[in-house]
């Protein structure tokens, strides 16, 4: 992945924070979801390891990690 088409001002951003854990899945709440302005929840696949897994369309950019 590169980051060209952001660059290109192509990218529409969006942020999620986690809200739930569950086996193999992480749930989450997304702003700036389509119709563009709306808040939305998603729900992403976690590998075996606890990390996100790649989604095919509309991949992640960054994800950060808070530790307390």
């Amino acid at each position: 992945m590169t980051f060209d088409r952001i660059l290109a001002g192509s990218y529409i951003s969006e942020s999620g924070v986690v809200i739930d854990i569950a086996p193999g899945k992480a749930f989450i709440v997304m702003g700036n979801q389509e119709p563009c302005g709306n808040v939305g929840t998603e729900e992403l696949d976690l590998a075996a390891s606890g990390i996100l897994v790649q989604r095919g369309r509309n991949p992640l950019v960054a994800v950060i990690e808070v530790l307390k």
